[in-house]
């Protein structure tokens, strides 16, 4: 409810609003496969909830690397940006001093 509430508000984007929503639904589904994930447990000679909570936490460092990485090239288009502007600024400042 919270992130369809935050995309509504144009909070987050899109990209980001499904990502969230899957990973939702994915956990909501996950009640499903229990008995799957019991097997899975016993073979790797874990426990379940080492096994849920090691895979959670997998997932959201994923999900933190992916929003570092997409983080840091909006940083570096801002930057570039910021340069371009400085330049054009400082072309229209010269042009406008020749005139003078």
């Amino acid at each position: 409810v919270l992130v369809i509430f935050l995309a509504r508000k144009q909070k987050i984007s899109f990209r980001y609003s499904a990502g969230w929503l899957v990973l939702c639904v994915s956990g909501s589904v996950a009640g499903f496969f229990i008995p799957f994930i019991e097997t899975l447990a016993l073979k790797l000679q874990l426990g379940v909830g080492v096994l849920v909570i090691g895979s959670a936490s997998l997932v959201l460092l994923a999900l933190c690397i992916q929003l570092s990485v997409s983080i840091s090239g909006l940083q570096r288009q801002v930057q570039l940006l910021n340069e371009d502007v400085a330049l054009q600024k400082k072309s229209i400042e010269d042009g406008l001093a020749h005139k003078n």
